[in-house]
């Protein structure tokens, strides 16, 4: 639900490693409750390797929305019951971004930070 100011912080703090930034970042907005415009300069992504997406049910057709309701959530919810789904992920607070920024992570293992 992150855009806005807050997102526009985070990519400046991502160009600011002046050209050394290496590790590729995905960004996905799901909602825009700080906002729903942002600034960007184009410097930001010529000179990183950001990804930004954007995902909403808005984009589904019928039938997928559908499928959603009637197969994939009652799957995902009963996995969840059973404790069965799990999600390889590395879970930090903001404040340890510094300590985990050029950490090598599994590579099925992804980094949530959490704001």
């Amino acid at each position: 639900m992150l855009w806005g100011k807050p997102a526009e912080f985070i990519f400046i703090g991502i160009k600011k490693q002046k050209g050394n930034y290496t590790h590729q970042t995905r960004f996905v907005t799901v909602g825009a409750m700080a906002g729903d415009s942002i600034n960007l300069s184009s410097a930001i992504l010529r000179s990183t390797d950001v990804q930004i997406l954007g995902s909403g049910l808005g984009t589904w057709t019928s039938e997928e929305t559908k499928i959603l309701n009637t197969e994939i959530l009652p799957e995902a919810f009963d996995l969840a019951a059973k404790g069965a789904l799990r999600l390889n992920i590395e879970s930090i607070g903001i404040e340890d971004v510094e300590t985990y920024w050029h950490k090598k992570l599994d590579n099925a293992k992804r980094l949530v930070v959490n704001l």
